[in-house]
């Protein structure tokens, strides 16, 4: 919905806002949140990036809706907060073969273990889909949402060690003028 307040949004992979002294939130499990922010022209913006959104083209929306509201790409930082890091997302081949599909040079995404096994680079890969979109500064802040128990949940933690599969974690950005 553009340049319009409602309460009634039940799900969305993106949201943007330009309304002052308002937060926007994307929960996650091991996907990557992202949030977006032009501090000049005042808009904010938040993704959820799993491998369908970030491969269909989330990011590039949520950036193009900051755009539409008056953001600048040369202001934009985007932030990547904690996901699920490459040596703990195992993939099957179809899923590596969707990427290669999109492009070939996407096989640097993926590592190959000596048993065959694949393992999927989702940080880095939304990183990259954020470069290509050529904003001020874009950054990753390297925390593993399954290797860090403590600090983080997990769905593939969870499902891993038949834990109850009902957390999530919340990214928050604010726009307060």
């Amino acid at each position: 919905v553009r340049n319009k307040i409602t309460s009634n949004i039940d799900q969305a992979d993106g949201l943007v806002s330009k309304i002052p002294n308002t937060s926007i939130c994307i929960f996650s499990a091991d996907c990557a949140p992202i949030l977006l922010a032009d501090e000049k022209e005042k808009v904010i913006g938040a993704a959820h990036a799993g491998w369908r959104g970030a491969l269909n083209g989330v990011i590039k929306n949520v950036v193009n809706e900051m755009i539409y509201m008056g953001a600048k790409r040369e202001n934009i930082v985007a932030v990547v907060g904690p996901c699920i890091s490459q040596e703990h997302y195992e993939v099957q081949y179809d899923f590596f073969k969707t990427f290669l599909n999109e492009n070939s040079q996407n096989d640097s995404f993926f590592l190959k273990n000596r048993s065959g096994k694949i393992f999927f680079d989702l940080p880095n890969y939304v990183l990259k889909k954020l470069q290509i979109e050529t904003l001020k500064k874009t950054l990753w802040t390297g925390q593993c949402t399954y290797s860090d128990e403590k600090r983080f949940y997990s769905f593939r933690r969870a499902s891993h060690s038949r834990e109850e599969l009902t957390e999530r974690l919340v990214s928050i950005i604010s726009l307060e003028l």
